[in-house]
């Protein structure tokens, strides 16, 4: 990619039952799929989904952060 990781670490899920690992390597911008040492699979993206958060005006329910704003 040519640009420096902020983050390297192993995913929270550790070795699969092929004793695989998943690598979590993040940027500070988006950066094109690339390969660890020429021999791993591509890389993907994570996009995460915005958290429910809870609404703390009286109403005792949750509510998306998104739709209200």
């Amino acid at each position: 990619t040519g640009k420096q990781p902020v983050s390297c670490r192993i995913s929270r899920h550790r070795a699969n039952q092929h004793s695989l690992i998943t690598w979590v390597v993040s940027y500070k911008e988006p950066v094109h799929s690339f390969q660890l040492f020429g021999t791993s699979q591509f890389s993907k993206g994570i996009h995460k989904h915005p958290t429910i958060q809870r609404y703390n005006a009286g109403y005792q329910g949750y509510y998306n952060a998104t739709h209200y704003t």
